[in-house]
């Protein structure tokens, strides 16, 4: 799941607040970080391990 887009949408749409430019440049930097994808790549390592 692409949670940065989720949380995005999250503050966009749901909530009625202005969010402070800062927030919102970390909230981007994260998402170009391809964090989803190496949360992913680490994920199905694990589930190769075996196990339970």
């Amino acid at each position: 799941m692409d949670w940065w887009a989720s949380l995005e949408y999250k503050i966009r749409y749901k909530k009625d607040v202005d969010v402070p430019d800062d927030l919102l440049m970390e909230l981007k930097e994260c998402a170009e970080a391809e964090l989803d994808d190496r949360m992913e790549k680490i994920r199905c390592c694990i589930d190769s391990l075996g196990g339970r």
